[in-house]
């Protein structure tokens, strides 16, 4: 998936990534309905266990899913891992764009730099990273001037 979304950034307009990414991101939404189904009838039958490992499957396809961290925080008393690890990424990502608003640039790459340490495939903070170099290089070029 990451993949696919780089190369549409690379060529936004390719017909052969558009219909590979679609195809990817119909599979995963099926499957996460498939093991959300599967979770919430384990967990209705009284197979905490069982249910546990569906939600987790799903959460490694989509760490945001409403329903698989519902469950895992009834069942656990906490939000799951993935939950938790996805919204740190989105404070930081957040955080850099921050510190960039506010014409730290320097410090909005170094967020956003360790938004990639927590989500490699993180495509915004990879744009991000580059829009900021890019106008870090024309402000060298007009002090320069």
């Amino acid at each position: 998936m990451k993949h696919l979304q780089s190369a549409k950034e690379i060529d936004p307009n390719d017909p052969k990534v558009q219909d590979a990414l679609f195809k990817v991101q119909k599979d995963i939404t099926v499957k996460v309905k498939s093991f959300n189904e599967s979770g919430i009838a384990l967990f209705g039958s009284g197979d905490k266990e069982g249910a546990k490992k569906k939600f987790d499957q799903v959460l490694k396809l989509k760490p945001s899913d409403e329903t698989a961290n519902d469950y895992v925080k009834r069942m656990t008393g906490q939000q799951s891992v993935q939950k938790a690890d996805a919204e740190k990424v989105k404070s930081l990502y957040y955080e850099g764009v921050n510190l960039y608003i506010n014409g730290k640039i320097h410090e909005a790459i170094a967020k956003w730099q360790e938004c990639l340490k927590q989500d490699p495939g993180n495509i915004n903070a990879q744009n991000n990273i580059k829009k900021a170099q890019v106008k870090l290089q024309s402000i060298e070029k007009l002090s320069k001037n």
